[in-house]
Parts: C-alpha cells; structure tokens; sequence
C-alpha cells in the first residue's frame, strides 16, 4: 500500500485575508448547487436558488473586502511605517470594491 507523500495544491494555497467562516459557508453552498444543476439541468427552481446564492456571495465578497480595507486604513492612519504596508496590501485587492469613500483608497 502507497501512502501518499504530497500535499494537494489546494490545500497550500492560503485564504485571503478578508475571508470568513460565512464566505465559506456560502461558496461551498453554492458549489453544491453547481453540481445539482450540472445533474438536473432543466430544474428551474434549483437555477433560481442558484441565481440568488450568487447574489448573496457577492455582496458578502464586497462587503468583507470592504471592512478589511477599512480596517487597514484605520490602523495606518496613527502610524506612517503601517501606511506603506497597508498600501502594499490594499493594491491586491480590486478596484472601486468598496462603496464608503470615506474609508476607501480607490475612486468608485
């Protein structure tokens, strides 16, 4: 018998920072729904449910990645040296994400 030596590749990748238990909770409910469909093609109530968990994972997506980059902000305005990190942390994220201009760095 083989006992395996490696480590799958999705399993090294790290999630990002902004993610939380409730992202995850609605990605793995909507991959399942993916897969019901891929079965039942002509389901249309299973292609609704479908419709409106995307929705919801958008705006939970958004709406993380906007209090994470509300939080940097807020914890580099007291230090410049936390500034610089914080700039180089936000350019990973994409542009015109979150809503609040007051706490955003990118135009909307």
């Amino acid at each position: 018998m083989a006992i395996p030596n490696q480590v799958h590749r999705a399993r090294k990748r790290a999630n990002p920072k902004w993610f939380n238990a409730n992202i995850k909770q609605l990605t793995k409910k909507k991959f399942t729904l993916h897969f019901r469909i891929r079965s039942a093609p002509r389901n249309s109530e299973l292609r609704l449910l479908y419709a409106t968990v995307c929705k919801q994972v958008k705006t939970a997506v958004r709406n993380a990645i906007c209090k994470f980059e509300a939080s940097i902000v807020r914890a580099s305005r007291s230090n410049a040296e936390t500034l610089s990190k914080a700039s180089s942390t936000l350019m990973h994220l994409p542009h015109g994400w979150c809503q609040d201009r007051e706490h955003s760095q990118y135009p909307v």
